[in-house]
């Protein structure tokens, strides 16, 4: 997607999207969920498939001259992750951020891949002379895929899965609030 340069104040975020080899294990892991809560008053939207993903850096708003910037310089940054699987083990669904939570969550450990990953783009967004929205990671990174966005307070409790999901792809993605499919740079 070519950028507009009369477009400004850009949302974007960088993030690993979930292949589609995982799709029918996630989707029918909503379902049970679905199930699970479709007695309590609640509402959930659910994550459709194509719209899995693993958001490594939140940018706010942007212009378009920043975004080509962290375009350029994420093009060429080099990785030592290079020949390592960027995984991560998924051990539970929980309701994220814990405080006020806004969405029900696969979550686990990363691997060191992962987080030398984040590193090297942290690296290169520094580089760029770009600040990430960190203020949503008060107890650090917690490496998660969204399943689905509160639309009204749920009491979930933290439920134990086991899925190891690998990652393939590094995209910068346009924010968008709409149910369209998200827009990759």
């Amino acid at each position: 997607m070519e950028i507009n340069v009369q477009e400004t104040n850009i949302g974007a975020f960088l993030a690993l999207p979930v292949e589609k080899v995982y799709y029918p294990t996630i989707n029918r892991l909503q379902t049970e969920l679905r199930l699970d809560l479709e007695h309590l008053p609640h509402a959930i939207r659910w994550t459709q498939s194509h719209r899995l993903h693993l958001t490594l850096f939140f940018l706010v708003r942007h212009s378009a001259d920043e975004i080509k910037r962290i375009i350029y310089c994420i093009k060429h940054i080099k990785l030592s992750t290079k020949y390592e699987k960027i995984t991560i083990s998924c051990n539970q669904v929980q309701l994220f951020p814990e405080h006020r939570p806004t969405v029900v969550a696969l979550t686990g450990n990363a691997s060191q891949a992962l987080i030398r990953l984040r590193e090297h783009i942290a690296d290169c967004l520094k580089k760029a002379h770009i600040s990430p929205d960190l203020s949503h990671e008060t107890n650090g990174f917690l490496p998660h895929v969204t399943l689905g966005r509160l639309e009204e307070a749920t009491d979930l409790k933290a439920q134990p899965v086991a899925m190891n999901l690998i990652f393939n792809q590094l995209v910068l993605f346009k924010s968008e609030l709409s149910d369209s499919p998200r827009s990759p740079y």
